[in-house]
């Protein structure tokens, strides 16, 4: 109880400062979240033919009832909002989107280019279409989970087993494993390279290459612009060695080597 008096205090003073209909609180309530598409669909439709469409004519939903947080109604011919101690429970919608929301244990969400159902803390099916990629996650935590999103500027799909501990990420020519906490192994995404307890890391890219134990307590580094391993020569790439961060350094550019001491400090 005391935690719950305490949303409904915080809630009322967010509301009475900026407004329950916009700001921090209007973001998390669905009728703001359902407003918002409309506006957005009506927007879009005065720009294509000049005029509003009639579900955004004013008083298209009056209030019938405005306690909030405690109780909250709004009924119209477009749309419809009931909210009870909220962030508690909300529902409402239009002939389009819908939202039911108990939290933290139930959402069922219809609104825009999203949905989402969720029965925290065991199941989640969300579906988001966004511009750098649609999203898809379907899982049943913390058994089997299995995403569908786009990552590094490519489509990927994870397998989530016993979250968080095992997961496999497969994309085009990419791919990573983790075993949490012993083992990250990936290949083609920018986290490429191994993990190993978190202490070993190695990893490669083209010509190039590089391993790092606790780092920065020992790392090497290879830098190559070779496009093959036959035009891998020492000519085309820089190779370095290094012990606490750059205290003590080794360095082999061009085939030529110098040492570098205490980071500032160069020994031809």
């Amino acid at each position: 109880m005391p935690a719950l008096a305490a949303v409904l205090v915080l809630s009322t003073l967010a509301a009475g400062c900026e407004g329950p209909r916009r700001g921090l609180i209007g973001g998390f309530r669905g009728r703001s979240q359902v407003l918002d598409e409309l506006e957005a669909a009506a927007a879009e439709a005065e720009a294509v033919s000049g005029g509003a469409p009639a579900a955004m004519e004013k008083g298209s939903a009056a209030p019938v009832v405005e306690a909030f947080p405690l109780f909250h109604a709004e009924k119209g011919p477009d749309r419809w909002s009931t909210e009870v101690l909220w962030p508690l429970f909300e529902a409402g919608g239009t002939k389009e989107q819908h939202y039911f929301r108990m939290r933290p244990f139930f959402f069922d969400d219809e609104i825009g280019n999203g949905s989402r159902a969720i029965v925290f803390p065991f199941y989640f099916r969300i579906r988001r279409k966004l511009e750098a990629g649609d999203r898809e996650i379907d899982h049943f935590w913390p058994i089997y989970g299995i995403h569908r999103e786009w990552i590094d500027l490519a489509p990927s799909t994870t397998h989530h087993v016993l979250y968080p501990i095992f997961s496999l990420r497969q994309g085009p020519d990419r791919w990573r494993l983790r075993v949490f906490p012993v083992l990250v192994a990936s290949k083609g995404y920018l986290d490429r390279g191994i993990w190993l307890l978190p202490i070993v890391k190695a990893g490669s890219q083209g010509q190039s290459r590089f391993f790092y134990i606790a780092d920065p307590l020992f790392a090497y580094e290879k830098d190559s612009i070779a496009r093959s391993p036959e035009e891998d020569t020492p000519e085309l790439a820089r190779t370095r060695w290094s012990v606490l961060g750059g205290l003590l350094e080794w360095e082999v550019e061009k085939g030529r080597g110098s040492l570098k001491v205490l980071w500032v400090l160069r020994l031809p």
